[in-house]
């Protein structure tokens, strides 16, 4: 039987294959460029002299034996190239280490032997290994990087990270085990899930394990009773398991006891099957919440809706909860350029420095709501110490200016970059 197609297609998908590697290689050549350019970069503001001093408050970039770098250039790096400060702080942080504590590696992928994003893993991996140690394990895996799949090649920076120094290995295994954690957070999705990640102790993630498929089995038993339902899939199964473990924790032996109390805002337009909550800032389907609602040993709790646009005032320095709460719903984030921090965990700036004896936009020793915005603990600090200023245009709506004149608009639905050149000196 002859092949579908023939030789003109054979041919057709050879050439746009080869085409594809082409584009890669144009990409990755780009790729190390941008790197080169962010390490020359960051060379040139941490060798910036006294006079300099709009690039102070000084922070590690890097791991050790990098010189340090001024928080505030992190920061305009960040707005610059449109991320949010930890992504900008990792690829920095990555480029930084290369070139100080990774050479032979960095030499690999200017010569196109490795690709960056592979290199930036063994830096990230080794971020916390003293210089000696990473120049030790840089020497044996520069050679073979570009050989092995991503998981042999994290496997290999860790076996060379204990042979560098087997004494230190043991005491980062032992400090490791004050990192374990728990994170729950929202995915921003219209789906009304949350991510949750975690590292535990290996025994506790076993009986962890166990239990997730102990209760797994039981809702399996019990769709299998029930003709309505639906079956599951076992991911599914599992996943509600999680929640089951939890509200039978908190329930205790109290017997109908309130297990899930929820404080969270949903939003809803007429004739929309989709909700906006705040929780996680995610969006989930009206069913999704009534089914929160539904769960046994659920407390729903009403609380009156604030008018967002109604102005406020109080006699002081801190602001009352309702117009804190008032600048949470507003903004939903800090509001620096292109930072996602959640509004809830950030301070309330004033925008403009409260003074009890001279406040022009209200009588003398006055808070107004309106010049009130949620900044999260690192823009904060870089709004009060440094060059970064900004101004309040309206409700979700405001204008910054960078330490060297590049100005941004920030508003509730992102930032829009408004100046790409700084300002003449």
């Amino acid at each position: 039987m002859k092949p579908k197609g023939g030789a003109g297609v054979t041919s057709s998908a050879e050439a746009l294959l080869e085409g594809w590697r082409a584009d890669q290689a144009k990409a990755r050549r780009r790729e190390v460029k941008a790197l080169d350019k962010a390490i020359r970069w960051l060379t040139v503001v941490a060798d910036a002299g006294p006079s300099e001093q709009r690039y102070g408050l000084e922070m590690p970039v890097g791991g050790d034996g990098c010189p340090r770098i001024g928080e505030e250039a992190v920061a305009e790096f960040a707005a610059f190239a449109q991320m949010s400060p930890r992504a900008a702080l990792a690829y920095l942080a990555d480029a930084w280490d290369l070139a100080w504590r990774f050479p032979e590696t960095l030499a690999a992928v200017r010569e196109g032997r490795v690709e960056v994003w592979r290199a930036r893993q063994v830096a990230a991996t080794l971020r916390g290994v003293p210089a000696e140690g990473a120049r030790y394990v840089d020497e044996a895996i520069a050679p073979i990087a570009h050989r092995v799949g991503m998981a042999r090649l994290r496997r290999m920076v860790i076996f060379a990270e204990i042979l560098s120094d087997p004494d230190a290995a043991v005491a980062r295994a032992r400090a490791a085990a004050e990192g374990r954690a728990i994170s729950v957070s929202g995915t921003g999705q219209p789906d009304g899930l949350a991510d949750v990640f975690g590292r535990l102790d290996a025994a506790d993630a076993a009986d962890f394990e166990a239990a997730i498929q102990d209760v797994a089995a039981e809702l399996a038993d019990l769709d299998a009773t029930d003709p309505d339902s639906e079956p599951e899939s076992l991911d599914v199964r599992r996943a509600k398991a999680v929640g089951v473990i939890a509200r039978r924790h908190l329930a205790g032996e109290t017997p109908g006891a309130v297990t899930r109390v929820v404080h969270t805002y949903v939003h809803l337009t007429p004739d929309s099957p989709v909700a906006q909550v705040e929780a996680g800032n995610t969006l989930a389907p009206v069913e999704r919440v009534t089914e929160w609602c539904r769960t046994a040993g659920t407390k729903v709790i009403i609380r009156p809706v604030l008018d967002l646009a109604a102005p406020h005032t109080r006699d002081g320095y801190v602001p009352t909860e309702t117009m804190r709460e008032q600048a949470i719903l507003i903004n939903r984030t800090c509001v620096h350029p292109w930072c996602d921090r959640p509004a809830r965990a950030c301070d309330l700036d004033h925008i403009t420095p409260y003074n009890p004896n001279d406040n022009t936009d209200s009588p003398p020793g006055q808070t107004t709501s309106t010049n009130l915005a949620p900044l999260c603990r690192h823009h904060h600090r870089l709004k009060t110490h440094s060059g970064w200023q900004y101004q309040h245009l309206e409700p979700g709506l405001y204008l910054w200016t960078s330490p060297s004149g590049r100005t941004y608009l920030r508003t509730t639905t992102g930032t829009t970059t408004l100046s790409e050149l700084p300002r003449p000196v």
